[in-house]
């Protein structure tokens, strides 16, 4: 099922801001998986684990319990439910929902993982 918007853009085409779902540039899909987030971040780098609870191919929502900021770029690493290849992709934080939700977009997706994401998204679309 689709869910909340959180900004998602693709560079050269920005979206507008809004809460609208008539706005919303992907569709979102709920999962529930784990996420490992590698932080770099003043010359330091830092592991920490949380759960996706939806995903479309621009992005996903991400609760997490650090602060992020908003622009701020991490790496992501996860499975997608049904399939058992790990996706590696760098992420930012477009917007923050509550106490330590994030609404992320994917940056620089390799065709690889884009056809993954957009497989999974296509899967759930008939469930």
């Amino acid at each position: 099922m689709p869910m909340g918007y959180f900004g998602i853009s693709t560079p050269g085409d920005m979206a507008e801001e809004s809460q609208g779902s008539e706005h919303r540039r992907f569709e979102r899909f709920d999962v529930d998986c784990r996420v490992k987030v590698v932080r770099k971040r003043l010359g330091n780098i830092s592991i920490h684990y949380g759960r996706a609870s939806n995903i479309s191919v621009g992005g996903m929502m991400l609760t997490v319990p650090i602060d992020l900021e908003a622009g701020e770029t991490m790496d992501l690493e996860f499975n997608l439910p049904h399939m058992t290849k790990i996706l590696r992709l760098q992420s930012v934080v477009r917007r923050r929902f509550g106490e330590y939700s994030y609404g992320l977009e994917f940056r620089d997706l390799t065709a690889e993982n884009r056809q993954s994401i957009t497989r999974m998204c296509e899967t759930l679309s008939v469930l």
